[in-house]
């Protein structure tokens, strides 16, 4: 996660400063899990496999959708910092049927996280209970917090269709 920072604040610095001659705003997502991969050489590359690897990238396909910094299923690592905010994006169904949670890790702070991030994750369980009208809310109301927060924007727009279907 430190690594993520550091990424993206050097980023951050590098479309600010002068190194950024063409004038290209680079941006970074990525995706992140635990487990067991292999590295090493093979022939003239150098390889990293594993499922971790597959998980990692699905993270990051992830990370993209919901228009995030960072994104990972590993929520036994999370609980276990109290320094990191995160909040519980969605549940990613797999082929087998099998739900995985999936978690944005906040690489920002911002004087209102703990706030937008209860109003987001009752607002995901809300939408789950299919009370949209009281997800709505919460989503809004996320929306205010964080201008432009593309996972709210998006469960917001899913709600309202479900309730457009529901009234006509």
């Amino acid at each position: 996660v430190q690594c993520a920072k550091d990424t993206r604040g050097w980023i951050t610095e590098r479309n600010k400063s002068d190194m950024n001659k063409s004038g290209v705003k680079w941006k970074v997502r990525m995706g992140l899990s635990s487990g067991i991969g292999v590295t090493g050489v093979v022939g003239n590359e150098y390889l990293v496999i594993g499922d971790l690897i597959e998980t990692s990238a699905r993270m990051l396909d992830r990370a993209r959708h919901f228009g995030v910094y960072l994104v990972t299923d590993s929520a036994q690592d999370l609980k276990k910092t109290q320094s990191l905010h995160f909040r519980k994006l969605d549940l990613a169904r797999s082929s087998r049927g099998a739900g995985t949670a999936l978690y944005e890790i906040f690489l920002r702070e911002h004087e209102m996280m703990e706030q937008a991030i209860k109003l987001y994750t009752h607002g995901l369980d809300m939408y789950y209970e299919k009370k949209y009208e009281m997800a709505v809310y919460d989503f809004k109301k996320v929306i205010q917090i964080f201008k432009e927060d593309r996972p709210s924007a998006l469960f917001l727009e899913k709600c309202e269709d479900h309730l457009r279907e529901k009234f006509g």
